[in-house]
């Protein structure tokens, strides 16, 4: 049971601690309509490039494709909404910030040591406001 108890307690602490950073996330944009950051900076592209995809355009072709369609497809299921749509992307996002931490310094180094770099990076330099 030690074996396990190790895989799973080294497995589960950075997702504990994105946990923690979605839910304050949540608690932050309870009752607005807005995402972090409104429709300024990153937030504001994000929006205008989901507004796009709505009306068939193409995105920005600098930027990675996935994410303002992950936004599109969350907007489709909020009434096309893109402003919810990207408020509950950044909850979703920054909720799986630890395990894919985790996971990507896993196939590097030991099962502690990729708790550890995940303890340390996603309190302090996780930005939810980014996309």
């Amino acid at each position: 049971y030690r074996v396990l108890a190790s895989r799973t307690a080294f497995a589960a602490l950075p997702g504990f601690t994105s946990g923690f950073l979605a839910a304050g996330v949540t608690l932050a944009l309870r009752g607005a309509n807005l995402p972090l950051n409104g429709t300024a900076g990153d937030a504001g592209d994000m929006e205008r490039w989901a507004i796009m995809l709505q009306h068939g355009e193409m995105t920005h072709p600098g930027y990675p494709p996935l994410y303002p369609r992950i936004v599109w497809f969350v907007a489709k299921l909020n009434h096309d909404n893109v402003f919810v749509g990207l408020k509950y992307t950044e909850v979703l996002t920054t909720a799986i910030l630890g395990p894919a931490v985790y996971l990507a310094w896993r196939f590097v180094v030991s099962r502690p040591w990729a708790c550890v770099l995940a303890l340390v990076y996603v309190p302090t330099l996780a930005e939810p406001y980014k996309a």
